[in-house]
């Protein structure tokens, strides 16, 4: 699993993460596993690929990924990205849980 971390639309719009983190599913239970990250106090947003043949990348079939996607406490339902401010969440200091639910298509 790839997560992107994106600090505002514009980067987001390049696919450019300020930072990115590939995780194992190997954790994986009931459907859910748990990542714990630090991140300075700002805004941010996740992007999350399950990169399932490893490439790096969304691949996608006639017009739609093939592999599944997710984003921070947002749930897509269209068929064009999401615009950043629809999944960018603060992070204060405080501690922060952000959920990413996965869609396949």
């Amino acid at each position: 699993m790839v997560l992107g971390f994106y600090k505002d639309n514009a980067s987001f719009s390049k696919r450019q993460p300020f930072m990115s983190k590939t995780y194992s599913k190997k954790n994986l239970k009931n459907g859910v596993v748990v990542y714990n990250i630090e991140l300075p106090n700002g805004t941010y947003g996740i992007a999350l690929l399950d990169d399932e043949n490893k490439n790096g990348k969304v691949d996608y079939g006639f017009i739609l990924p093939n592999e599944g996607f997710g984003f921070s406490n947002y749930y897509h339902r269209g068929l064009t990205s999401p615009n950043f401010d629809r999944f960018a969440f603060q992070v204060d200091g405080s501690g922060k849980e952000v959920v990413v639910k996965m869609k396949y298509m």
